[in-house]
């Protein structure tokens, strides 16, 4: 009997070793999946930084010069600060393009968001040009649609990507809020908060995200 017994202990365990080493792979597999993802999340905060430095500088560069009675030099600042952050844009969106190539993976969510950005910063950028070069403002005040745009397209990202961008919106749109009670102070404002709906958001996505990256090492 007992001889009988012994090959279906030996091939108990041999199943059991089996079991344990699909175990394992399914644990690697899971565990490389979760690690995907949060490459699918990862934030491009320079970019965003740049932007919302590029907003602090440029509206309250607005407010002074136009205290100052020099609004000739505006369309010169503007132009000078916008192709620096399209140049830095286009060349962080290339790298990007590059790595994700690279890695042989190319997420959804990143390619969304940067749609809603490149629609609302054509948006953007169509209006505050036409605004000051043809010096007609029917559209309204071109600081105040970028600003509007920033709002929306946080909010956007922030509903798809993580709910800081979302209450960076929020942020903004306060601000555009407040600028009906302190008009004399409107682009001060509104380079706060676009410059902190901006920067903010993007330095704490960039830390929870350097932080999931260390726990999945």
């Amino acid at each position: 009997m007992k001889e009988e017994h012994l090959p279906q202990a030996a091939g108990s365990k041999h199943t059991d070793a089996e079991g344990q080493s699909a175990a394992a792979e399914n644990l690697k597999f899971m565990r490389a999946v979760v690690q995907r993802t949060d490459r699918q999340v990862k934030p491009e905060a320079p970019v965003i930084i740049v932007w919302g430095l590029i907003c602090t500088i440029l509206y309250s560069a607005v407010h002074f010069l136009m205290k100052a009675d020099l609004q000739k030099w505006i369309l010169p600042l503007y132009l000078t600060l916008i192709a620096f952050g399209l140049g830095h844009t286009f060349y962080a969106l290339r790298q990007v393009a590059r790595r994700q190539k690279s890695a042989g993976y190319i997420p959804k969510v990143p390619r969304q968001v940067t749609w809603i950005w490149l629609i609302v910063a054509a948006h953007i950028l169509a209006w505050s040009l036409l605004g000051m070069l043809l010096n007609d403002y029917s559209a309204g005040d071109p600081a105040f649609l970028a600003a509007m745009g920033l709002s929306i397209a946080l909010a956007a990202t922030g509903i798809l990507y993580s709910r800081e961008w979302l209450y960076g919106g929020a942020g903004i749109f306060a601000g555009m809020f407040l600028t009906y009670f302190a008009k004399d102070y409107g682009y001060l404002i509104l380079g706060l908060a676009t410059g902190a709906g901006c920067i903010v958001p993007a330095i704490i996505c960039q830390r929870n995200f350097n932080r999931q990256e260390r726990e999945n090492e």
